[in-house]
């Protein structure tokens, strides 16, 4: 019988000195686990950034009803479609960095151009008019000079 509380005992031992390095090893890897978890909190908020030419938006019928655009012309623009994907407006910075609102008629042909003279005040720099109007022909608001202020 001794032989056999030898045995038990140098089990138990065994066992112990197992459960020990179980319990160490455990409270080491948990440890990590929260310094790891730890620094990707206090980790800064990055956000995602987006680089492209050309970004179109289309609706649910797949016609262009957006686009940011800085490929076809060189210059930054910013266009507007109908449901058609036709082009309604499209405002856009000019080579030499000048702000341009645009208007199309039905999206067919180019009506207007706004833009803002050197004190800020809105004028149209062309303009294109339906034949038979009193305007015919003239490139301006209310049938005067080519950028003249609108009043």
């Amino acid at each position: 019988m001794s032989d056999s509380n030898t045995d038990l005992l140098a089990r138990i031992d065994k066992l112990e000195t197992s459960n020990r390095r179980l319990k160490t090893w455990g409270g080491v890897l948990l440890g990590a686990v929260g310094i790891v978890g730890l620094m990707g909190m206090a980790a800064p908020m990055v956000c995602n950034t987006v680089w492209a030419e050309r970004f179109v938006m289309n609706d649910s019928n797949g016609n262009k009803r957006l686009m940011l655009d800085a490929y076809t012309s060189g210059t930054p623009t910013v266009s507007f479609y109908n449901k058609g994907g036709k082009a309604l407006a499209s405002l856009s910075v000019d080579n030499k960095g000048e702000a341009a609102l645009d208007l199309f008629q039905g999206g067919k042909k180019h009506t207007t151009t706004l833009r803002l003279d050197d004190s800020g005040n809105p004028y149209f720099a062309s303009a294109a008019f339906t034949k038979g109007t009193s305007c015919e022909g003239t490139k301006s608001n209310s049938c005067g000079e080519e950028g003249s202020a609108i009043n």
